[in-house]
């Protein structure tokens, strides 16, 4: 499992195929920021020690919950699909 690859299932699941050059940029763009400030919040917050303590992991577990409730939001609005995305 890439980033790339999440990229590319997500272009081709989510976004219409006669969407033009600018709109993919920048939903690539947008795709490959989400993923830097989700790395950014996770190892931000993972110090290099290898024991992990409670805090880090409600921290990780606080930011896949919000992914999920993110996910919800918008399928209740009707605005991503309800299969076929990545799943949270």
């Amino acid at each position: 499992m890439t980033i790339r690859g999440e990229w590319l299932d997500y272009r081709t699941k989510v976004i219409p195929d006669n969407a033009g050059l600018d709109q993919l940029t920048e939903c690539q763009r947008a795709f490959y920021a989400g993923a830097a400030a989700f790395h950014h919040c996770v190892f931000g917050c993972v110090r290099d020690e290898p024991i992990v303590v409670a805090h880090e992991l409600a921290r990780v577990s606080g930011l896949v919950m919000e992914l999920k409730l993110f996910a919800l939001r918008e399928r209740e609005k009707g605005s991503a699909p309800s299969s076929g995305g990545p799943r949270l």
